[in-house]
């Protein structure tokens, strides 16, 4: 399960940048969303344990109800002026604000809710959960560092094996199809490291039942497939960690193949 917030914020997580950053997005979320706030908490590979040079901060805000239109200006300017102040992390956070309801039964992946991406220029926006979704609940029942309120597990329902494997199904036959059908988004080599490493951690999840990093999905990935997959993956993961253009003709023929045998599997 997850672990609560110790007081102050200078050791949060191992990373004396994230904690500089929670510093501020914490009691700013707190602030705005008052007694409608039920939970904070953090996401993904802070979560995990394996945050790295390519990671952003992934936090998850849980509301009694849906964000009001007040509630989501607030969030809003809070946000600008946190990606404004010059942090190192500071365009690296991601985040949604999800009533409760987000995380009991199905989850309500259609409910449209204010999430942030990360990246220059982006905004807080108001967007369906989507079939992801499952994944950050499975994250926050077992792995979530609890930075107010109770644990998820306390307040949400576990996600099950069936339920990962069941939402990994549906995103090859959607997202992973979308892709093949509009290849050309592969030929920028930082969406191309993204999608074959997505595609390794759906592999795992259909074999295993659980999550893991995109570095141990690849891993995994490289010995379990065919030898002829594992130039692509080590390609992705170097990608990953290092500057970005256009990827080679040849390593976008490669990549769609990939996904197109992910999709066959």
């Amino acid at each position: 399960m997850g672990q609560s917030m110790p007081s102050g914020y200078s050791s949060v997580t191992p990373h004396p940048d994230v904690n500089r950053i929670l510093s501020d997005l914490v009691p700013g979320i707190c602030a705005v969303l008052g007694a409608d706030l039920i939970g904070l908490y953090l996401d993904g590979s802070l979560a995990r344990g394996d945050f790295d040079a390519a990671s952003d901060i992934d936090f998850v805000a849980v509301t009694r109800e849906m964000v009001s239109a007040a509630q989501f200006e607030a969030l809003q300017a809070l946000h600008d002026r946190i990606a404004a102040g010059g942090e190192n992390l500071a365009l690296e956070i991601e985040g949604f604000y999800v009533p409760l309801a987000a995380l009991r039964g199905p989850g309500a992946p259609e409910l449209i809710c204010p999430n942030l991406e990360r990246g220059p220029g982006e905004r807080l926006k108001r967007i369906p959960l989507g079939l992801g979704w499952v994944v950050h609940r499975w994250v926050l029942h077992e792995y979530a560092i609890v930075l107010s309120g109770p644990h998820p597990g306390e307040i949400g329902d576990p996600i099950t094996a069936v339920d990962l494997k069941d939402a990994m199904r549906q995103i090859l036959a959607s997202w992973a199809t979308r892709i093949v059908d509009h290849p050309a988004v592969l030929r920028h080599s930082g969406y191309q490291a993204y999608a074959i490493l997505s595609i390794c951690r759906i592999l795992y999840t259909l074999a295993h039942g659980t999550i893991v990093s995109k570095a141990a999905a690849a891993a995994w990935a490289r010995q379990a497939l065919e030898p002829r997959w594992a130039a692509g993956i080590e390609a992705a993961l170097a990608t990953r960690l290092a500057a970005r253009g256009d990827a080679t003709p040849e390593q976008t023929a490669a990549a769609e193949s990939f996904i197109r045998f992910a999709i066959g599997g």
